[in-house]
């Protein structure tokens, strides 16, 4: 279930690695403040990869975000999915080709 929100049409596309089953999960929240929420946010993408074989366990958390973009999935995703390449890389895990079935 998680890993299809890396595959297109998901939430977290940008957190997909080449060659690599992900599951992620997004998230993003606004931050508490004096009576209510402030304008600020923090963007969380968080997984597992591979999936066939799960090796790694990554949480990206990116707090108070700049600019337009403050989603997990389009300000976390990309950096969960370049942390999550080296790390496969450097531990030298074979990748599962994205044979992700519906």
């Amino acid at each position: 279930m998680l890993e299809a929100v890396t595959q297109p049409g998901g939430t977290a596309t940008r957190a997909a690695v080449p060659g690599y089953r992900v599951a992620a999960k997004t998230g993003t929240s606004r931050k508490a403040a004096a009576g209510g929420y402030s304008d600020e946010y923090v963007a969380i993408t968080s997984g597992v990869a591979p999936v066939s074989d799960p090796r790694i366990a990554l949480v990206v958390v990116i707090n108070e975000p700049q600019g337009d973009q403050y989603y997990g999935g389009a300000v976390a995703g990309p950096v969960f999915s370049e942390i999550m390449k080296g790390a496969l890389q450097i531990l030298n895990v074979a990748p599962d080709e994205n044979q992700f079935q519906q």
